[in-house]
């Protein structure tokens, strides 16, 4: 096998930085390495890519040997094409941060997709807005779920009407999260984190409620 050199480049996704590939046709790739950083969970370190396929169960056929621009050790690496069939084959099998991933980039994809077609600026700081903002709200919401929780809210119904109430009061539309901008993300987040705060000192749902 041929190995290539690489260009190398750190990649932000959000709070999220791993080190992409870019060959000399232009096209990119991920190096294992880094794959095993973001899915420490289902990816182990030090192996081979056929260990990873077999243990995966599935066929990555990109593999490449490479050498980088920044670390003239050869490393395995895979096209995006392959990273992205990971992830999604990763997250169907029950992986956290590749289920985050995956959720992210799909509310990024459509809110490009609809500024697109209605005109609407959504340039590079504006998508690196709208991703931390999911980001952050991946970790604060569990703590409104475990409150309403602690409260005897199990039916889905219930929990369901509880979110939408908490929206309402926020100004918020009653759609999924992933389809909010950036803006009503933040708006989300702060509120979440309000009601958090004040849920721990000991107030009410009721209560806290009528704080918003």
């Amino acid at each position: 096998m041929i190995t290539q050199k690489a260009f190398v480049s750190h990649v932000n996704i959000g709070n999220i930085s791993i080190e992409g590939l870019m060959y000399a046709d232009g096209s990119f790739g991920v190096a294992l390495p880094q794959v095993t950083s973001l899915y420490p969970n289902s990816v182990p370190k030090n192996r081979s890519l056929k260990q990873l396929e077999a243990l995966l169960g599935i066929t990555l056929s990109s593999h490449q040997k490479v050498k980088t621009t920044l670390n003239s050790k050869v490393v395995n690496a895979i096209s995006l094409d392959d990273f992205e069939k990971l992830t999604l084959e990763l997250a169907m099998k029950g992986d956290k941060d590749a289920q985050s991933l995956v959720r992210i980039l799909y509310g990024l994809a459509l809110t490009q997709i609809f500024s697109d077609t209605f005109n609407i600026k959504f340039e590079k700081e504006e998508r690196q807005e709208f991703i931390k903002a999911r980001q952050i709200h991946k970790e604060v919401f569990p703590s409104f779920t475990k409150w309403l929780q602690a409260d005897g809210c199990f039916e889905s119904w219930e929990y369901g009407k509880a979110v939408n109430e908490f929206k309402t009061l926020l100004g918020l539309p009653l759609i999924t999260v992933d389809l909010y901008t950036a803006e009503q993300q933040w708006v989300l987040n702060k509120g979440e984190l309000k009601y958090d705060t004040l849920r721990t000192v000991g107030i009410s749902h009721e209560e806290v409620l009528k704080q918003f």
